[in-house]
């Protein structure tokens, strides 16, 4: 064969498993909730909340079987008085197959005293193939 025909060749070979894994890859195997929230890093009476933070991991990991936290954040909104009030928060995210939005809010609210939690939800499909600790935390249970 020519240098021409094996690279048509090597095109076309490419081009096939490229498609494999791209037709592969929109196949999912399982929808799931996913949970963007802050904890803030201090209580309402100005103690660190780290204690706090470590309690609300393993409730995550009790009732979602694990979490990410993402990073510190800072939040902000205007209060009462029209002034904008800002927050040093602790960001997460979760992942669950059950609807965790009611039990989260309830778990921030009473356990950082915060009026309105900051809960953000969507549905997530999970690529078939790919790595989820679900089936894992199933088993485990």
């Amino acid at each position: 064969m020519t240098r021409f025909k094996y690279t048509l060749l090597l095109i076309f070979v490419l081009s096939a498993s490229g498609w494999a894994v791209f037709e592969a890859s929109n196949t999912y195997s399982e929808t799931v909730n996913v949970y963007f929230f802050v904890a803030p890093s201090m209580l309402s009476d100005g103690s660190s909340s780290t204690t706090k933070i470590l309690e609300l991991k393993k409730f995550l990991v009790d009732t979602a079987g694990g979490y990410t936290e993402l990073s510190e954040s800072e939040g902000g909104w205007v209060n009462d008085q029209g002034n904008i009030e800002t927050e040093i928060n602790r960001t997460f995210l979760v992942s669950s197959t059950q609807d965790l939005s009611e039990q989260l809010r309830t778990y921030l609210a009473e356990n950082f005293s915060q009026t309105y939690p900051y809960v953000l939800k969507w549905q997530a499909d999970i690529p078939q193939g790919a790595v989820s600790s679900i089936p894992l935390w199933k088993m485990n249970r």
